[in-house]
């Protein structure tokens, strides 16, 4: 399917047929035409077509202070482009139309799929796109410290030393769950490593990784991925089996760098058949790939956090 971005096409690999079909057909009955709007262009209603009548009445009023004919010479050469934006947009708010009108928790499989219930009105649901920033994590005891609350320059002991938090990053998923990654430095010493944390329900998640080169998982995996739109099943590495857990979408945000620009992204996580090593391969905008590998740990690990 033309202009569906990545993360989208992945969503839609790991969804029940019924979901994919439904989405087929709503996407083909709301995207766009590029000879269309041509022919929408020539009668000075390309904005309208594309559904930006704000901006159709700014095109309009152009004409009256005269730049009206080059803001329409220009449009010629970029309406493609617009086009291709306007449909890749909406394949993102279809696929979250979906999610809402079947209920879909999480990006493998409906928790409640209800035939029959197409898209009677997809504009209550679909809204207007907004710049993603990232979720507020509430604490379970905000009187408390907990490997949540961690931050740039706070203290942690783990294993008889203390580690640095040098980085913050928050990634905001599309099934409404928020996960945490910290790099740690240890203080006086070279040693560092990620952590991740992740709460499900009131459990604490944690997993204290190392980054991976993708290659040194499977030699042709960025390959793989490019062309399934997922990775394989079951992966080997360092002499041990991971299978597959699940797979999301959402936004990576750089908290220790106020001003970088959030970027969208798929992971994959793997867990051995001992659930004590976690394999998690990442993809990025701009097909960028990063992965981790490492051990599952607890917040007793860490037993004393100190502010910064």
């Amino acid at each position: 399917m033309v202009d569906i971005p990545f993360p989208v096409q992945a969503q839609l690999a790991e969804l029940p047929e019924e979901a994919q079909r439904d989405f087929v057909i709503e996407y083909a009955r709301r995207r766009k035409e590029t000879p269309i709007s041509y022919i929408a262009h020539f009668a000075s209603l390309s904005e309208g077509y594309l559904d930006n009548w704000t901006l159709q009445i700014f095109f309009w009023l152009s004409f009256a202070v005269g730049i009206g004919p080059f803001w329409w010479f220009i449009n010629l050469f970029r309406m493609p482009g617009k086009v291709k934006r306007f449909n890749q947009k909406m394949a993102q708010k279809v696929l979250k139309h979906i999610h809402f009108k079947y209920k879909i928790q999480g990006k493998s499989g409906l928790s409640s799929l209800k035939k029959g219930r197409l898209f009677a009105s997809p504009k209550t649901y679909l809204k207007k796109s907004e710049s993603p920033r990232p979720r507020i994590i509430k604490q379970i005891d905000p009187d408390g410290m907990s490997l949540e609350s961690l931050k740039l320059g706070f203290m942690v002991d783990h294993r008889l030393e203390t580690y640095e938090v040098v980085n913050d990053f928050q990634y905001d998923w599309d099934d409404s769950t928020s996960e945490k990654l910290y790099k740690l430095n240890e203080v006086g010493g070279v040693s560092n490593f990620f952590l991740m944390v992740q709460r499900e329900g009131n459990t604490l998640g944690a997993f204290k990784v190392q980054p991976v080169n993708i290659y040194a998982i499977k030699e042709d995996l960025e390959k793989e991925i490019m062309e399934y739109k997922r990775p394989s099943n079951i992966l080997r590495f360092q002499d041990d089996s991971f299978f597959r857990e699940y797979s999301k979408t959402g936004w990576n945000f750089n908290l220790s760098q106020k001003n970088t620009a959030p970027q969208e992204l798929v992971v994959w996580k793997y867990f051995n058949e001992n659930r004590n090593r976690v394999i998690r391969i990442e993809k990025h905008s701009q097909n960028v790939f990063k992965a981790f590998a490492g051990e599952i740990v607890t917040p007793m690990d860490f037993p004393n956090i100190m502010p910064a």
